[in-house]
């Protein structure tokens, strides 16, 4: 008799706190800004993405002018081509994690919805009469229970959790992998800029040339048209010649190698982040409150049978 009242008294205080909860927006401000916030954070993140990605489509698109009104092209698709996929794909899974935390969003506003609120209470009164007075257990209504409490509870209480496990262990990594990547971006634009300062050095035309490329022959002799075709051949072949013995790119080619590796090392950081606060972590813990309110349905009823 004793265990039979003390399981009363429990489910009597459960139901009360429950219902309590319900209506108490002491949960629901929190989630909501730890939301926004999330939303920001991917959103950041997706604007450093696409920073990075236009450093690297203006690096890939560098040219060296031969100054003689032709152009060769100077690619670096070979090198910066993996990092360009590495940053398209970081850049959709930032607007997949922003899409995650507006889907977030709607749903906290669902469960603060009143009608949600009358459900979830009258589930809960007619639970609690079922349990409390006749012992018998109605399938539907333990379904009924647990789907308003997941839609009223498991958002919030998801929402922050997930966002305590970021503050603990993930958001310095994040703060550290950002501030990378805009650094990254910063350097490859310069190195780029520079490289392009150094080949249009290297491609100015001379103003000596073409006043030292008068006519040795006699006065009234004529130059055939073969020799002046290959004079000016040759004259031409010098200036290409000259104007890229004036830039080596090695350099360039290494510096954008290095700034390509170190922002490989910090999207593959900032990637681990979203995926475990928009997908791994809200699914983990959804499930495991699912089960938790399963079993706690299941083991009420159990505890009763025992009780008589």
């Amino acid at each position: 008799m004793p265990t039979a009242i003390t399981t009363r008294i429990c489910i009597a205080l459960f139901l009360l706190a429950t219902t309590l909860a319900t209506w108490s927006t002491s949960l629901d401000s929190p989630a909501m800004g730890q939301v926004e916030a999330g939303m920001k954070r991917a959103l950041a993140s997706f604007a450093v993405a696409r920073a990075l990605n236009g450093a690297l489509s203006l690096a890939q698109g560098t040219e060296i002018s031969a100054g003689i009104g032709a152009n060769i092209t100077f690619s670096v698709g070979q090198v910066l081509d993996p990092v360009n996929d590495v940053v398209e794909s970081f850049s959709e899974l930032m607007l997949l994690a922003s899409v995650a935390f507006g889907i977030q969003k709607v749903l906290l506003l669902i469960g603060q919805d009143v009608l949600v609120k009358w459900l979830l209470t009258a589930s809960l009164a007619a639970w609690g009469a079922l349990r409390l007075f006749s012992g018998h257990r109605n399938r539907w209504l333990d379904a009924i229970l647990v789907l308003t409490l997941m839609l009223r509870f498991a958002v919030p209480v998801v929402t922050m959790a997930s966002d305590a496990i970021y503050q603990r262990f993930l958001q310095h990594g994040y703060d550290q992998s950002t501030a990378a990547l805009a650094g990254t971006t910063d350097a490859m634009n310069r190195t780029t800029g520079d490289f392009r300062a150094q080949a249009g050095s290297a491609a100015a035309p001379d103003p000596a040339a073409g006043t030292t490329a008068t006519t040795d022959t006699p006065q009234g002799s004529q130059a055939s048209w073969w020799d002046s075709l290959t004079g000016s051949a040759r004259e031409t072949l010098a200036e290409v010649t000259s104007a890229v013995a004036g830039l080596d790119p090695r350099d360039y080619l290494e510096r954008l190698k290095s700034h390509a590796a170190a922002a490989t090392d910090h999207i593959i950081e900032l990637m681990v982040v979203f995926l475990l606060q928009t997908l791994l972590l809200p699914v983990f813990l959804m499930w495991a409150l699912y089960a938790v309110l399963r079993g706690v349905l299941a083991g009420a009823f159990a505890a009763r049978g025992q009780a008589a």
